[in-house]
């Protein structure tokens, strides 16, 4: 554009008065700081001061803690003393406990573990006779290796 176009634009500017501002800014501002002020609930207060109560109630806590106790055992005997045979076990447990003692002998070491068989008055037959009335005979089991 030409300085003589321009001429007509810059004396229709200059004609042109400035309006007067519709709202004042510094009171706008002030009014928003107002109103945000008057937001601040008591919540945040109340959450602060009681988190630095617990915190403060563990430090005490922590500082004031009693000393781990220290406990003395009595020595332990050098020599365990030997266990008592379970043949001497077996006269005194009651009669179920004898059974299953008896019965996981007989399980690990074989029928070879039973007792010897106390004197039967009835008859004349030595009191370690080979006949056993309570052992079954290995055919009557359903084990596999036993005779067909």
């Amino acid at each position: 554009m030409s300085e003589n176009e321009m001429k007509p634009l810059e004396s229709a500017l200059a004609a042109l008065q400035p309006r007067p501002a519709a709202f004042d800014r510094d009171r706008l501002m002030f009014l928003a700081g107002q109103r945000s002020a008057a937001r601040r609930g008591w919540k945040l207060p109340v959450i602060s001061a009681a988190l630095a109560s617990a915190a403060t109630l563990v430090g005490v806590l922590l500082l004031y803690r009693p000393e781990p106790q220290v406990v003395v055992l009595p020595d332990t005997p050098r020599e365990l003393p030997a266990p008592p045979s379970p043949l001497a076990q077996a006269d005194t447990k009651p009669a179920a406990a004898n059974y299953i003692s008896l019965r996981n002998r007989i399980v690990t070491a074989g029928i070879d573990a039973l007792p010897p068989l106390p004197p039967d008055s009835s008859s004349s037959s030595p009191s370690n006779a080979i006949f056993r009335p309570h052992v079954l005979p290995r055919d009557d089991f359903d084990i596999p290796g036993g005779s067909p």
